[in-house]
């Protein structure tokens, strides 16, 4: 792969420490992260360059332990999973700063999830750890989660063939994909009626991931591999969500916890697992969805090759 650059945009800095994970907004304005310290933050995303600038006020408090956030397609409305007190909490958006606020109290999941995901509709959000998954319906209007629908309403949990790091849905909403350490992927198809999940296809990984996203028009899909401090990418197929392998991308010895694709397609961010409280900025070739970068100082790291968004500098 020899096309993308990534190339470095300075620093910002953020509330909490130890990033998590990420979310952007779908109109490409905002991405917000959860820190283990338990807080929130908001950035507002320069359209141009992919840097994060921290909004004022824009940290607030999550629950015990937060793994997870996601933001929904209306840009009203964001969750944040909470691990350690097996709960939800719901937010609005601020339409106009993007500001998280609080939007009613957290709901109870299965005890020790991970990851959760919202589908293309708004309708339902998908909760996944420890071998379980779990799904909410959303209310369109007020963002509250509901009783869930899944297997044909029959349960609100499924089991997993394997324990999951992490799940998220295609954009056109036709399959739902979730990655184990095991060196593994399920793919669910959905039910455009009901949200309900079909048969599990198992694609296998040749190395293992804890993270993955989808680029915006649902071509590309990219795993987090720690282990191996790299990103790989993998092609979707567009007729049955099977995936293609097409390489890796190394980051230079700091190793990805968490990685999620921007609503233009033009950046990928990265939560860095050494440097637990670091962002770091990926570009993406429209054409082929690789990640590149040329160093500008390899012996300094990671910070100057990639936008660094340092979260101990506000308490």
């Amino acid at each position: 792969m020899n096309s993308g650059v990534a190339t470095p945009s300075g620093s910002t800095p953020s509330g909490g420490t130890a990033v998590r994970a990420l979310a952007t907004s779908k109109n490409g304005r905002y991405l917000y992260s959860v820190q283990l310290s338990g807080d929130a933050t908001a950035y507002s995303i320069d359209a141009t360059t992919g840097k994060l600038t921290a909004i004022d006020s824009g940290t607030i408090p999550a629950g015990a332990t937060p793994v997870a956030i996601a933001a929904d397609p209306s840009n009203r409305f964001a969750y944040v999973l909470n691990h350690d007190d097996s709960t939800v909490t719901p937010y609005r958006i601020d339409a106009t700063t993007g500001r998280l606020t609080a939007n009613g109290n957290a709901v109870p999941t299965v005890a020790q999830m991970l990851s959760m995901t919202i589908d293309p509709t708004g309708r339902n959000l998908y909760v996944v750890g420890s071998g379980q998954l779990q799904a909410f319906s959303i209310d369109v209007e007020s963002g509250a989660l509901n009783t869930p629908v899944i297997d044909n309403g029959n349960d609100s949990v499924k089991a997993l063939e394997y324990v999951a790091t992490q799940v998220v849905v295609e954009p056109g909403g036709k399959n739902l994909y979730v990655v184990s350490p095991d060196k593994s992927i399920e793919i669910y198809p959905i039910d455009a009626q009901t949200g309900a999940l079909g048969t599990a296809h198992v694609q296998p990984l040749d190395r293992a991931a804890n993270s993955l996203s989808i680029d915006p028009i649902g071509r590309f899909l990219y795993t987090a591999d720690w282990v191996r401090a790299s990103v790989s990418l993998f092609s979707i197929d567009q007729q049955n969500g099977a995936l293609v392998a097409r390489g890796q991308t190394p980051l230079l010895g700091d190793d990805p916890s968490y990685v999620a694709a921007d609503f233009s397609g033009k950046f990928l961010y990265a939560a860095l697992f050494l440097n637990t409280d670091a962002l770091a900025t990926l570009s993406i070739d429209q054409t082929t969805g690789s990640l590149t970068f040329e160093p500008s100082n390899p012996s300094a790291g990671v910070g100057t090759l990639l936008d660094t968004v340092t979260t101990s500098d506000v308490q």
